[in-house]
Order: C-alpha cells, then sequence, then structure tokens
C-alpha cells in the first residue's frame, strides 16, 4: 500500500496529455447480429450473442484473446438453438433468472416475419457453459421485456405486458427452471409506451433501482415506480420537455451523469419525422434530477457546415443513445447513430458541455468517429458500444445490414489512443456464491449481467473540489440495448485516486444493503462479491490493475525510481556529514583530557 501511495503521488505530478485523436482500427467481423454482451464461460472475456442471418438461430461467440499486436483472436461460434420453422429472434437478454451463476438467455420471439404476434421464451445455461436447454415458451406478450429485480434477491425477473396495459411480472426462482408470476401489476397506469423505453435504474439517489415506466401518456416521459420497504410504489413524473412538438417522436432516455450530484441525469433523443419515417429535426435534451428540469442542448454542426446531422430513425426500434467515456477525459460522450444530409448513416458521438441555468443552455459538440465504411456493400444499421481488448478504453461495435436485412455482420473496432487517460470499472456479481471454489464449475460469475446493483464514488478533480459520479448495472433488455454488464468511468489526466465508493444492492426493507471501498487506485477494475446478501461486513472485493507494460506506468515508475534515488543520495550526503562531525566532536574532547598517574 505504501508503494502505491508513492506511485499515486508521483503521478499526480505528472499530468497525461489528452491532446491525441480518437482512432479505431478494424479488429475482427463476426455474421449476424449482435444482441448482448455476456461472459458465459467466465474466462474474464465478453462472449457475444448473436442471431443468425434469417434469425432462426441463436448463436454464441466465444471471445478470445489474441497477440498483443491484434489484441483478439478469431473467435468460436456455438449454435446454442433453433428456434421452431418460421419463428424470428427479434430480442435477447442474458442475466441469471436461476440463481446458479449461469448465464442464461431470455428471447422475445416473432411467430414469423410478416406478424406481429410476439412470445418470451428462456433457454437456462449448462454445467458446460456452451450448451442451454432446449427453449421454452414462458408467456405472450404485447412488447419485449424489461429485465429487473423485482423482489430484490439477485434472481432476474422480468416484466411485460401479456395484454395492453394488463401488466405481469415473471419472478425467478432460485435454483428452479420456472418462474412464478405477479398479475395487475400498477392497474392505474396506463399502457406501456411501444417501442419499450423503460428504465431500471437509481431516480431517486437512495442506491436503490427503481422503475421508470414509459406510458403511452403524453404529458411525460414517464413515471418514477420508487422502490420501498413496502414494494414498489408511484413516485414523481418526469414530465416533457418544454417546447418539444406535440408529434415528435422521442427515442429511449439513457441514464447520465451530468452535473456532480448523486441523483440519476436523463439524456433523451427526439426528431420530428417526416411521411417517409426520417427525422428531418432533431434535438437532444437533457434532464437534471436536482432540478428536475429539461434543457435542450444546442448541438454544434460537423465542421463541414454543408454536411447537417439528423437523428437515424430505425423502423420498429427505438432511437438510442450509448451512454460512456470515449476519451476517458472525464466527460460524458453519447454514442448514437446520425444520418447525414448526404443521406449516409455515420457513427459519432455527442459530447455535452455547460450547464443548464435561466439564462444559458448546455452545448453539445458532434464528432464523425469516421470508422470505415460496412464492407461488402452493407451499410450501418446501428452502433453500439464494445470492449475488444479489455484494455480499459471504450471499443465500438458496427451493426452493418443489408437493405433487405437478409444480411447482417456485426464488426468490431478496437480504439487506439495516443495519450490514454485514466478510467475505472466496477462490478457487483450476484453473490449467490463467495469465491472461485464454491461457485458452480468453480469459477466466479465475471460478466453475467446483474441488474439492479448501484454505486456512487467520489474523488478530487483536478481543479479543486470533489467530483461524484452515480451509476447502475443496466440490464440488456429490449431491442439490443447492447449494454456492457459492469460501470465504466473515465477519470481525465488526473490520476488521483477514488477517495470512497459506496457499493449497494436491491433490498426490499432497510436497513441498507450497501458497503463502502476506500482508497481505490485508478486503471484498475473491483469486483463486489456481496456473500452474504444481508451481511455486508462479509462482502468481499478483488482489485483488477492496469498491466505494468502500460506506458504511463513505465514514465510513473522511472520518475518514482529517480525520485527515490535522488531521496537516498541526499541521505547519504547528511549521513556522511554527520559521521564526520560526530568525529570532529569526539577527537576534540580527547584533547581536553589530562591523564595525571600520581592521582593529583
Amino acid at each position: 500500500h505504501i508503494f502505491t501511495i508513492l506511485l499515486l503521488a508521483v503521478a499526480s505530478l505528472c499530468p497525461v496529455c489528452l491532446c491525441g485523436e480518437l482512432t479505431y482500427t478494424r479488429a475482427i467481423s463476426i455474421d449476424g447480429r449482435a444482441l448482448a454482451y455476456a461472459d458465459f464461460n467466465a474466462d474474464t472475456l465478453l462472449d457475444v450473442l448473436a442471431v443468425s442471418a434469417n434469425s432462426s438461430q441463436l448463436l454464441l461467440y466465444f471471445w478470445q484473446k489474441g497477440d498483443s499486436s491484434s489484441g483478439v483472436a478469431e473467435p468460436t461460434v456455438v449454435k446454442l438453438a433453433d428456434l421452431p420453422a418460421g419463428a424470428r429472434v427479434v430480442g435477447a437478454a442474458p442475466a441469471d433468472f436461476n440463481g446458479d451463476s449461469r448465464v442464461d438467455v431470455l428471447l422475445t420471439v416473432q411467430a414469423a416475419a410478416s406478424s406481429s404476434d410476439l412470445s418470451v421464451w428462456i433457454v437456462y445455461g449448462k454445467p458446460d457453459r456452451e450448451s442451454v436447454t432446449e427453449p421454452q415458451m414462458v408467456t405472450k406478450t404485447v412488447d419485449q421485456p424489461t429485465v429487473l429485480d423485482y423482489n430484490a434477491d439477485m434472481v432476474a425477473d422480468f416484466l411485460v405486458e401479456v395484454t395492453a396495459g394488463h401488466r405481469t411480472v415473471f419472478t425467478g426462482r432460485l435454483n428452479e427452471n420456472r418462474f412464478n408470476n405477479v398479475s395487475g401489476l400498477f392497474p392505474d397506469k396506463p399502457a406501456l409506451f411501444v417501442p419499450n423505453s423503460n428504465l431500471f435504474t437509481d431516480m431517486t439517489g437512495d442506491l436503490r433501482s427503481d422503475l421508470l415506466l414509459r406510458l403511452t401518456s403524453t404529458d411525460s416521459i414517464g413515471v418514477v415506480m420508487r422502490r420501498s420497504d413496502a414494494g414498489f410504489e408511484a413516485g414523481p413524473e418526469v414530465p416533457r420537455p418544454p417546447g418539444l412538438p406535440g408529434d415528435a417522436y422521442i427515442g429511449q432516455a439513457a441514464p447520465v451523469s451530468l452535473d456532480n450530484d448523486e441523483l440519476t441525469d436523463l439524456a433523451l433523443p427526439a426528431c420530428k419525422r417526416d411521411s417517409d419515417g426520417r427525422c428531418s429535426h432533431s434535438w437532444l435534451y437533457l434532464y437534471y434530477g436536482s432540478s428536475r428540469r429539461w434543457c435542450r442542448a444546442t448541438v454544434k454542426q460537423f465542421a463541414d457546415q454543408s454536411l447537417n446531422w439528423h437523428l437515424d430513425s430505425p423502423k420498429q426500434r427505438p432511437v438510442q443513445l450509448r451512454p460512456g467515456d470515449l476519451e476517458l477525459d472525464g466527460r460524458l460522450d453519447l454514442l448514437v447513430t446520425l444520418r447525414r444530409s448526404d443521406n449516409k448513416r455515420i457513427s459519432a458521438f455527442l459530447t455535452p458541455t455547460g450547464d443548464c441555468t435561466d439564462s444559458d443552455s448546455p452545448a453539445a459538440s458532434v464528432r464523425d468517429l469516421s470508422l470505415q465504411d460496412c464492407p461488402d456493400g452493407l451499410g450501418l444499421a446501428g452502433s453500439a458500444l464494445a470492449d475488444v481488448n479489455q484494455d480499459g478504453g471504450l471499443d465500438l461495435l458496427q451493426l452493418c445490414a443489408s437493405p433487405d436485412a437478409s444480411r447482417w455482420l456485426s464488426v468490431f473496432h478496437s480504439q487506439k489512443y495516443n495519450e490514454e487517460g485514466y478510467f475505472f470499472r466496477s462490478l457487483v456479481l450476484n453473490g449467490m456464491c463467495q469465491n472461485a471454489y464454491l461457485c458452480p464449475e468453480r469459477r466466479l460469475p465475471v460478466g453475467l449481467p446483474v441488474p439492479g446493483p448501484c454505486l456512487r464514488f467520489s474523488t478530487e478533480r483536478p481543479e479543486g473540489g470533489t467530483r461524484v459520479g452515480i451509476g447502475c448495472q443496466l440490464s440488456q433488455s429490449a431491442y439490443s440495448q447492447l449494454d456492457l454488464p459492469y460501470l465504466h468511468f473515465g477519470l481525465g489526466q488526473f490520476s488521483n485516486y477514488i477517495d470512497k465508493l459506496t457499493v449497494a444492492i436491491p433490498y426490499e426493507k432497510a436497513p441498507a444493503l450497501q458497503r463502502d471501498f476506500t482508497f481505490i487506485i485508478p486503471n484498475s477494475q473491483l469486483l463486489v462479491v456481496p456473500y452474504p446478501h444481508d451481511n455486508t461486513a462479509s462482502w468481499t472485493s478483488e482489485l483488477f490493475v492496469r498491466p505494468f507494460f502500460d506506458k504511463q506506468v513505465l514514465y510513473v515508475g522511472v520518475t518514482l525510481l529517480g525520485t527515490c534515488l535522488i531521496a537516498c543520495a541526499i541521505a547519504a550526503v547528511f549521513q556522511c556529514l554527520e559521521y564526520r562531525r560526530d568525529k570532529l566532536e569526539r577527537v576534540s574532547g580527547q584533547q581536553g583530557v589530562v591523564f595525571d598517574p600520581s592521582g593529583r
């Protein structure tokens, strides 16, 4: 610990210049449409769940570490399941629905390509972690489900509307491959909005994941169903942004942290559609949880003013924002798919800056990521964040499709940054086992998506003051949200400690199930094992630090070594001077003593 403290103390004197340009290199491509991420074989590498071109087969691509030059090897593909003839997979949500610490997959299945009938199916992971059980149908549904932890037992559940306005929660049963169901949920509320735009995240600042329901009512963006000791109860509504046209198309709200407080904020894409369904006017709204107000961000155009941007409005899917810190500069970025005025789809990111006040509104810059075009004549259909090399940076995924959607290709791009910033990652496990030796197959369920756990951290800003960040682990519920199973924060160029990290898991009744961790070094990933759930003092953690071949670590190590050598040299000089002074004093003392043998 003393070495770590000295290392960081010296590192704080050597800030990193974040003056490089974001560049991406095409790393690998997989056939099919990527639906979700999860670590099926618990080897710390995120695997990719995909669907075949005809959407009838569920595929699993096992990620493999490559050499130092490529960073990733060709993944191994396994066919997980076949669906009944004519059925199509339109959505997938990996989670643990029976508490065995293995990845299960909740599937949304369309009866036929031209049918509007949807149903929810489930496949459970087997002990070999490379195969699943036969698909089982669970229920009919109006829309794709919302995965959550309804009864706060760290076993995943899901919410659907069996018919419009009739909501049912299916709760997973521990060590059983079946569900209980709770019908008639929130009977006084209107039907859910289609397509699914619900969120399961903390909206009240108590580190307990609430349920933000997007309803068919046009008066608000959603109502917060607040988790309390009595279960979920109606809380405040998130109002509709002022000035937003009544006929505007509203996308999915993304949970973000904007204003350095302990409340979750929201980023909301919206646009006005033409008769052909394309967005002609696009807006970005930011909701500040502390003041409960919306501000419309003034989005700057591309450097080439002739290329105006508009949100891409896909058919039968909501417009989605992917929050993250691509540049690791401590500022929020929003990955989005845009359509330029020349009708070309591009992957870009918006960076909000500034405050929301009565006299001012935040701004947002937009930058084209300049990725290579989709190969083989395919067009860009969407983009998402990814983790290719496990190096701390956020990589990208491009979803490429043919015009008739008969062929899909998922292309991963690895980020190459000239001067890297600092980051911090956190992953809360399901807490069903204490350590790898006591977990099934002796593997910690690293990379198993667990919806519900939340965290709040604080660290010192380089200009002074404290930075506060908040986030909750999200579920990859509906419409291929492709959220990473862990929380990732950019810390900028100032490599200070995470002074305090508070981790909480869902609980039904007080006291709160949360624990504080202190003095966490940057460029690391913290795994928290909340076992047992109700005894926070027994929770354990594992800290994984970035490899020491990193250039920044080398610079800091050389600086620390030089500092130690100088300190040793100075100490040696003072020691020599002290030794000479002591010797002179002894000599002068002996000269002042006269020995008389007669005793006189």
